[in-house]
């Protein structure tokens, strides 16, 4: 919300966050995003996502993020499975590791990417899956909580 010279002060949440000048450069400032976004990303991105609490995709994709992720998993699960808080959002990221460039199969070596730090993730109480005739979740979509746990289906996300 607020940036200086010495860094920035944002807002999360009800919570006050404080970044050195240093940090705000590498970092989003989260108080301006959507509530949620949310992702496709195919069954064994998942598992990454749920064994290292990270999720990350090119910079050229030029999204914003949100202070939490959805996954729409795609074939053959086919639904929103899980959420995530995110903890911080890094900007202009070189990823070395092959394990996680294995996990972005559209990732080039020596691209940056955006890197979300997950504070937790959990399974949504049930699934959202596509409704009869829906297309499944493509790139990305920004929602609130209260309406994702309140959707039975993906249409319902669209929904005012």
């Amino acid at each position: 919300i607020l940036e200086n010279d010495l860094g920035s002060v944002d807002k999360i949440d009800g919570k006050t966050v404080f970044k050195c000048k240093e940090c705000t450069r590498k970092t989003v400032l989260m108080s301006r995003l959507p509530e949620v976004m949310i992702i496709a990303v195919k069954p064994d991105s998942m598992n990454y996502i749920l064994e290292n609490k990270k999720y990350f995709f090119p910079e050229a994709y030029r999204r914003k993020g949100g202070r939490y992720l959805a996954f729409y998993v795609s074939k053959p699960t086919g639904a929103i499975t899980h959420y995530a808080k995110v903890k911080t959002i890094f900007k202009n990221v070189l990823i070395t590791n092959l394990k996680e460039l294995r996990h972005m199969s559209k990732l080039k070596k020596g691209e940056l990417v955006k890197l979300f730090d997950l504070e937790w993730v959990k399974e949504l109480p049930s699934k959202i899956r596509r409704g009869k005739g829906e297309s499944p979740i493509q790139g990305r979509q920004n929602s609130t909580l209260k309406i994702l746990f309140k959707s039975k289906k993906i249409s319902d996300l669209t929904k005012k």
